[in-house]
C-alpha cells in the first residue's frame, strides 16, 4: 500500500526537477523566419493564429517534436493550450477539411534549415540558439 505514495511523490519531484531545469537553461523562446518574408513583426493573436492553422497566407509555421521544453512554452504562452487539446483540436480541423497542423520537425538544426531555405517558414526555437543568416526574430516570448 505504501508503494504508490511513495512512486507518485517521487515521479512528482522528477517532473518537477526536470521542468525547472529546462526552464534554468531555456528562459526565452524567439520566434523566427525567413529574412526573405516581408513581414517584420507579428502580434501574439497573429501567432496564435498562424499555428493554429486559421491564416496561413503570410506564413507556414513548422514545429519542433511534442517532447520539446521550447513547444509547451510555446502552446502555454500563445497557443494557450496544451498538448492533447491542440492535437484534438487539428483532429476537428482537419476531419472538416478546413486546415492541417504544421509540419514538425525533430531537431532544432532542422527546423532552422528549413525556415533558411523556405521563404515563407516559421517557427520558434530557444533564445540563445545560433542563427542562418538569412532568418531573423520577429518575436520574443518570455517566461
Amino acid at each position: 500500500m505504501i508503494k504508490w505514495p511513495v512512486f507518485l511523490i517521487s515521479f512528482s519531484l522528477l517532473l518537477f526537477s526536470q521542468f525547472a531545469l529546462a526552464n534554468k537553461n531555456s528562459t526565452e523562446v524567439i520566434v523566427v523566419k525567413n529574412i526573405e518574408n516581408p513581414i517584420n513583426s507579428i502580434t501574439k493573436n497573429q501567432l496564435r493564429n498562424v499555428f493554429l492553422g486559421r491564416n496561413t497566407l503570410m506564413f507556414e509555421p513548422v514545429i519542433p517534436p511534442v517532447e520539446t521544453i521550447t513547444r509547451i512554452i510555446f502552446n502555454t504562452k500563445i497557443i494557450g493550450l496544451n498538448e492533447s487539446r491542440i492535437q484534438s483540436f487539428y483532429a476537428q480541423m482537419r476531419f472538416s477539411g478546413r486546415a492541417r497542423p504544421p509540419k514538425e520537425l525533430p531537431t532544432t538544426d532542422d527546423l532552422l534549415h528549413y525556415i533558411s531555405t523556405t521563404p515563407a517558414a516559421i517557427t520558434y526555437v530557444p533564445q540563445g540558439t545560433k542563427l542562418p543568416e538569412n532568418v531573423v526574430v520577429i518575436y520574443t516570448i518570455v517566461i
